[in-house]
């Protein structure tokens, strides 16, 4: 969700079981530690990304549910990041009692200029992507266990645990906006499996085409908030660079993309400013759950700090 690190490191038992089940051609190398643990190494000479969650066997069946997702949408022409089959044909292995293992083909590409970005050909591309996946999605049938719902997913759980009266600006606008959503009716056209953090950070462009990765917040949710997190996702890359781009303007480029493949009725999409708001607030709350955990290093509590300003401004325009 956001850019936190912490340390991690895998012991050579662990080490050995991942190189048996994925039979590794190279070194793995650490990345970075966020909410998962991320290795680079390379199977048949292809680099790979290997993701490593702490957690239980219920976590596990999460994960799983994930990439069953990511498995039908590769077979239906779906541009991601595809997980690779470990040795015994599992998409999922529990490497030791709490730590569970699944690895990634690395996307190829790069990810986008700030300048890139501001391009209403990339924002239209961007809105034909999210299209495509919410059309696909109305589709999909879990095999077993599905992904949870939005209002009872790991993200929203552990913001919960930030919940502060005394802060009451961000404490009631959570709650009041959790509230809304929750009192609107979901149906196949609206609501279904989401990406659920599809900034520009999550995907790489290349031979004109997005390729995506990072699906482990992915959850039942109304399409219109991955349309959200997408136009946010923009207008604040765009301000890092003062790059001036009306946010209605990056809104309408999305739509005229998304609507070509999935058509939202008016109202979800008078709705995506709420959406956008109820995003801020939970990023704040899981932000602030982060620190009081022990989970932020200095790096991750100035992005914290230096977002503040951005955050309650976002709020009070829909007070």
């Amino acid at each position: 969700m956001s850019n936190q690190f912490v340390s991690a490191k895998l012991t050579a038992e662990e080490e050995k079981v991942l190189q048996s089940l994925w039979r590794f051609d190279s070194p793995l190398v650490f990345h970075r530690s966020v909410t998962n643990t991320i290795y680079f190494s390379s199977v048949d000479k292809k680099k790979v990304v290997v993701r490593l969650t702490q957690g239980s066997l219920e976590r596990a069946k999460l994960i799983q549910a994930e990439l069953e997702w990511l498995d039908y949408l590769a077979k239906n022409k779906v541009q991601i990041a595809r997980p690779e089959r470990a040795a015994n044909n599992e998409l999922v292995v529990q490497i030791s009692r709490d730590l569970i293992a699944c690895v990634f083909q690395f996307a190829d590409g790069k990810f986008l200029s700030i300048e890139q970005l501001a391009s209403r050909e990339i924002q239209v591309l961007w809105g034909e992507y999210l299209g495509n996946l919410h059309s696909l999605t109305k589709k999909f049938k879990p095999s077993t266990i599905s992904r949870k719902h939005w209002h009872e997913d790991h993200i929203i759980e552990l913001a919960r645990k930030a919940l502060d009266p005394k802060d009451s600006f961000f404490y009631s606008k959570f709650n009041d906006l959790c509230a809304q959503i929750k009192s609107f009716k979901a149906d196949a056209n609206s609501y279904g499996l989401c990406h659920a953090d599809f900034h520009h950070g999550n995907f790489h462009f290349w031979q004109n085409s997005i390729i995506a990765f990072d699906f482990d917040d992915c959850c039942y949710h109304f399409f219109s908030y991955d349309l959200s997190i997408a136009q946010s996702s923009i207008e604040v890359a765009l301000m890092t660079k003062k790059i001036t781009m009306d946010r209605n303007e990056i809104l309408e480029n999305l739509l005229i993309g998304h609507q070509r493949f999935n058509q939202l009725d008016q109202v979800w999409l008078e709705r995506i400013d709420l959406f956008d708001q109820y995003r801020t607030a939970l990023i704040y709350h899981w932000a602030k759950a982060k620190i009081a955990n022990g989970s932020f290093n200095d790096e991750a509590k100035k992005w914290f700090y230096d977002r503040l300003p951005i955050w309650k401004k976002r709020l009070e325009r829909g007070s």
